[in-house]
């Protein structure tokens, strides 16, 4: 009990040195606490000591006169820092929290001193037998109840508004409570008062008297409860008004014709129904790094910066952030300084973000508010309605969005504009009208279609934030959203963050390098990737001119390394084809890269390959393309590094021959793995591959896995040996 007791003043330090927040660092905290811990371990292993069996004279000296004037000393500097503390508060709260603790703790500590002296003077007084005494104990409570009411209480109010506010309220209730029973005695006191009448004349003489009592009594009795409503309607926001509120906002916003026309309505009807200092709708404007505000209701608002914290934040959270009040306003305490010192110097209060329908992204938009004029807090029931006016508002944002910036698209140039351009401006085309928009994540902006694959579509754009050119592949929706719901297209959704991440994690020479990947506002998935100067294998193969040995080995070089290095990382391509290989020009000659690793297996749909699947039917393409699909990869085997020696097999075949070595789509058989060999029906192909050559393909291409090469690089050794 006596360390317990005596250790009240270094406890004290601490805690005031990290309230209302932390001023001190780690180190600094530690060595102004060593003093007092070093008393408390003396008197740990004084009182030791003292606990053994009685004996020898220890020679100690008394360690309670120093233990007590150490922990006076720490309590003197935890008032001195607190008033330090006081002085240097930025916001009313903390002022009125700390004027809490100094009150509690000058009560506490001179009832506790009090208690002490008397303890001196009467060692045998029984604190519980003296009414004094008793009342002193309970007086140094008010330590620990100061200590609970500064910590628990997000926000104090001036002691008078409670007060006022509660008397009125009070006061106001019982007259209303007491009208029903005040006038049913007015008017039994009339009849008593007048009983030695009969009642037949007291009716005839006053009958308007009477009359007018039972009226009261009636319009009391109907329109009392309204009344008591109307009361606490007068003197706190119920339900009543955050209902018609919400109501109104979401009436207007489904009538709006845009973000813009509507933000000053709803400013107007927070304003009117918070009454907070100020309020204001900021708006993220794309290729920008700040928040504008947009309704003018504060002159002298400026511009807040889109690379806060506190934006991050709102992201997680996607609630509305408090910075002194509320579940969050521990948040606002970890925030750099600059921006905790940027948002009080404004007076901000409140945060609520403006999110879009994925999760994860920044806000949209921010709907600022100050502290309300009578400060009183934002309850539960206000940051409940300003989210759900917050979420109708990201709503129609991203909707006013769409409209005035989708993407129109040429169909014989591919050039990209802005949706509500009719004609391309470069031929005169027609523009056809896409679903979602031109600029993907408030970053990139669609500029030109390069190209139109099985999984998806390749165009030109423009990194905004870095300002370079870029290439972006929009993932073809279906692909990326199965009809199974919205539960299953989420599960897909993250299989391709996480596959795109493993992707653009693995960098080689001969790989395309991902920049960046995502699932846009309109939840279409797409990869940023390096913008090349070239065309692609099957572009090249488009031809029908067998390629000469000297051009296909630097290609089938390039392939194989990429293979080879990808395989050592466990990451299988699972579709590789002339489409998937990017033939880059450079003035030394032709560099292979490889496009899309490991997306065939982010993008993988659970439903068996049926015949009625082309030979690069969008349905088969889910698991590959069946033209270049091992028979065990047909058959749903396990996953292996020979589903990608496959299709190299095929792709390096039509590379030397112009032709696919197989008359007919790969298919699995009754027994799941016979499939067409080179040549089948088909001969040698005139003559077009030596008896090398189709030796090698024969064993490349062989249902029987063990007779195909072990590896990329063996595959490429053996290619070397014949082509040269």
């Amino acid at each position: 009990p006596h360390a317990t007791s005596t250790s009240f003043g270094p406890l004290l330090f601490a805690f005031v040195a990290v309230f209302p927040r932390r001023t001190w660092s780690t180190a600094r905290l530690l060595a102004a606490l060593l003093p007092g811990a070093l008393a408390m371990g003396w008197f740990a292993y004084v009182g030791y000591h003292l606990m053994q069996e009685p004996g020898a004279a220890t020679g100690l000296p008394d360690s309670k006169v120093w233990l007590v004037s150490t922990g006076s000393l720490y309590a003197f500097a935890a008032v001195a820092l607190l008033l330090a503390h006081q002085r240097a508060a930025d916001s009313v709260t903390d002022r009125r929290r700390m004027r809490v603790l100094l009150g509690g703790l000058m009560v506490g500590v001179s009832a506790g001193a009090a208690l002490l002296a008397g303890d001196r003077l009467d060692g045998s007084a029984d604190i519980f037998g003296n009414s004094f005494l008793t009342l002193l104990a309970l007086a140094s409570l008010a330590v620990p109840a100061s200590f609970a009411h500064a910590i628990l209480r997000h926000r104090l109010f001036d002691l008078r508004i409670i007060v006022r506010q509660g008397v009125r309220y009070a006061l106001a209730r019982r007259l209303l409570d007491a009208l029903l029973p005040a006038v049913t005695a007015l008017l039994l006191a009339e009849l008593m008062w007048h009983g030695d009448e009969p009642l037949a004349r007291m009716v005839q003489s006053r009958w308007w008297w009477y009359v007018l009592i039972v009226g009261a009594l009636v319009v009391i009795r109907n329109r009392r409860e309204s009344w008591l409503r109307a009361l606490d309607r007068r003197f706190f926001r119920d339900r009543y008004d955050a209902e018609r509120l919400l109501e109104s906002v979401v009436n207007q916003i489904g009538r709006a014709p845009s973000f813009e026309s509507i933000a000053p309505s709803v400013v107007q009807q927070i304003d009117e129904a918070l009454h907070p200092t100020f309020v204001e709708v900021f708006q993220h404007a794309p290729g920008t790094r700040c928040f504008t505000p947009v309704t003018g209701s504060l002159p002298s608002a400026l511009p807040l910066p889109a690379a806060m914290t506190a934006v991050g934040v709102l992201s997680a959270l996607r609630k509305p952030l408090a910075l002194s009040l509320g579940d969050t306003a521990w948040v606002s305490h970890q925030l750099p300084e600059e921006e905790r010192t940027l948002l009080s110097g404004r007076g901000i209060e409140l945060l609520v973000p403006v999110c879009s329908v994925n999760a994860g992204d920044p806000p949209i938009a921010l709907v600022v508010l100050g502290p309300r004029r009578s400060e009183e807090p934002y309850d539960s029931d206000d940051l409940d309605l300003l989210a759900s006016v917050a979420e109708g508002l990201g709503h129609l944002l991203e909707r006013s969005w769409t409209d005035t910036h989708g993407l129109a698209e040429c169909g014989r140039c591919g050039r990209c504009f802005d949706s509500g351009s009719e004609l391309c401006a470069v031929d005169g085309s027609p523009l056809s009208t896409l679903r979602g928009a031109r600029l993907l994540n408030d970053r990139y902006r669609l500029d030109r279609r390069l190209g139109r694959g099985g999984m998806g579509t390749v165009y030109e754009a423009f990194d905004g934030a870095l300002e370079r050119r870029v290439a972006v592949k929009v993932i073809r929706e279906d692909i990326v959203g199965p009809a199974s719901g919205p539960g299953a297209r989420t599960g897909l959704e993250a299989r391709f963050r996480q596959e795109a991440r493993a992707a653009a994690g693995f960098a080689h020479a001969h790989v395309v390098r991902i920049y960046d990947f995502g699932v846009d506002r309109d939840r279409r998935a797409f990869l940023v990737m390096e913008l090349l100067e070239g065309e692609t294998l099957r572009q090249r193969l488009a031809s029908r001119v067998p390629m000469r040995p000297d051009e296909a080995l630097p290609i089938l070089r390039g392939v194989c390394q990429a293979l080879t290095a990808a395989h050592s990382q466990g990451l299988l391509h699972r579709d590789l084809k002339p489409e998937n290989i990017f033939l880059q020009r450079h003035d030394s000659g032709v560099l292979a890269k490889v496009l899309d690793f490991g997306l065939a297996k982010a993008l993988a749909a659970e439903r068996p390959i049926t015949a009625t699947d082309g030979p690069t039917g969008s349905a088969g393409f889910l698991m590959g393309t069946l033209d270049y699909m091992a028979p065990e990869q047909v058959a749903g085997d396990v996953v292996s590094p020979s589903w990608d020696l496959w299709a190299l097999g095929v792709v390096a075949y039509e590379m030397l021959t112009a032709r696919h070595p197989f008359r007919r789509t790969i298919a699995v058989a009754d027994d799941g793995m016979e499939a067409g060999r080179p040549g089948t029906g088909m001969g040698p192909l005139d003559g077009a591959l030596s008896d090398v050559a189709s030796g090698f393909f024969d064993r490349a291409l062989s249902t029987d896995r063990t007779r195909r090469p072990a590896n990329p690089m063996e595959f490429l050794a053996a290619c070397e040996r014949w082509l040269a």
